[in-house]
């Protein structure tokens, strides 16, 4: 990528051929140049290190709730009642105000709605199949808790989401500031603009670090 050309002429040896054409030392430019592509470069990496990190929350939820102590559901204090029926029952969870609907046969009472909303996405997102699973299922003991990893997992996703056209406009901006500081002209421009791959999402093209 063109922010790569940069690096390594900032912290390596200069090179006087990239793509077949001459480039100028950055040093004889304008030092708000350099600062804005060292500034969208980090950016650019913050947000690719945020997009990995939410890529693994959202591939296994199960990583979130280990930022947490959990318990069986019996020890939750946010859950006022549960009638669970067969444990081979499958799950197909729905929220109904403070209730959970498990199954024809099961349900759970929650003390608020925000609880159960939270209790309805996270054994969705975990996969939870039969009964029998969410019986052994273990979780945060606090309502607070509970809604804080459901909205971590939503966060998550949200990230995933809208991370990689973040990405692209984050790129847009460097390469344009890269192309400054080097001078290129249009002509220049838009050779390396051919040459240079576009992956349609730059932070699953590699991971930067």
């Amino acid at each position: 990528m063109i922010a790569d050309i940069y690096i390594f002429l900032k912290f390596g040896t200069t090179i006087k051929l990239v793509f077949g054409l001459p480039i100028p030392d950055p040093k004889e430019n304008d030092d708000g140049v350099v600062d804005k592509v060292i500034s969208l470069s980090r950016d650019l990496h913050e947000l690719a290190e945020r997009y990995q990190d939410a890529k693994a929350d959202v591939s296994s939820p199960e990583e979130i709730l280990k930022r947490y102590e959990v318990n069986s559901l019996s020890f939750a204090v946010y859950i006022q009642s549960i009638g669970l029926g067969d444990e081979d029952g499958e799950v197909s969870p729905s929220q109904d105000g403070t209730t959970v609907r498990v199954n024809v046969q099961s349900s759970v009472e929650f003390v608020s709605e925000e609880a159960a909303a939270a209790f309805t996405t996270l054994i969705r997102k975990l996969d939870v199949e039969s009964v029998e699973e969410l019986e052994s299922l273990e979780l945060p003991t606090s309502a607070d808790e509970l809604v804080a990893v459901a909205e971590e997992y939503e966060e998550a996703q949200s990230v995933v989401e809208s991370a990689p056209d973040e990405a692209r406009k984050l790129e847009k901006k460097l390469n344009q500031q890269v192309y400054s500081l080097y001078s290129l002209n249009t002509e220049a421009r838009d050779l390396v603009d051919e040459r240079v791959d576009k992956p349609e999402n730059p932070l699953e093209a590699k991971v930067r670090k």
